[in-house]
């Protein structure tokens, strides 16, 4: 094996990737541009093939987060949203009162207010109650923009994404 002045904390692999949305597709790509980048400056094969390998042994722990995230996601699809606008309006009329919270909720997450500062927050609360009363089976028909139209030009990434779903949680 490799040595050198320092050892990695193997156990640290998992938690300093887990949130970062790692795909084997990304893992595979970092080991390509390792192998090319010892190639162009002349390492030993040897030495290219073992790194290769190590690097290898750590997809797992570098890419669980993703496959975690893609696997619940699968689970809940199969399941199915049968009764869950129900389930989410409880005694209420609609989800106004669930929105509202959220909105609340966001309105305190610097990781995310920014994006909705200098916005008109009462249309964003209505597109919110229909485009999460549609997609969960509620009466309302959601006909705005495609979401991806509506966020492009924020820059968005998994990150704020994540810290949105935190507060769709916590709103709960």
């Amino acid at each position: 094996t490799l040595g050198g002045p320092y050892s990695y904390d193997v156990t640290a692999v998992k938690t300093a990737h887990y949130y970062l949305n790692i795909a084997d597709v990304h893992f595979d790509c970092v080991v390509e541009l390792f192998t090319a980048a010892f190639n162009e400056v002349g390492i030993h094969p040897a030495v290219t093939e073992e790194v290769g390998n190590l690097l290898g042994k750590t997809r797992r722990e570098v890419t669980t987060g993703y496959t975690v995230r893609t696997e619940i996601a699968r689970r809940n699809n199969e399941r199915g949203l049968e009764g869950l606008y129900e389930k989410l309006i409880g005694d209420n009329d609609d989800l106004a009162p669930f929105i509202e919270r959220l909105m609340d909720i966001i309105s305190l997450d610097k990781r995310i207010f920014w994006a909705f500062e200098d916005r008109d927050i009462d249309t964003i609360q209505e597109g919110l109650l229909y485009y999460l009363t549609d997609v969960l089976g509620g009466p309302l028909t959601y006909k705005g923009k495609n979401l991806s139209t509506i966020h492009r030009s924020l820059e968005l990434n998994d990150f704020h994404f994540d810290a949105f779903l935190m507060n769709i949680e916590r709103a709960l």
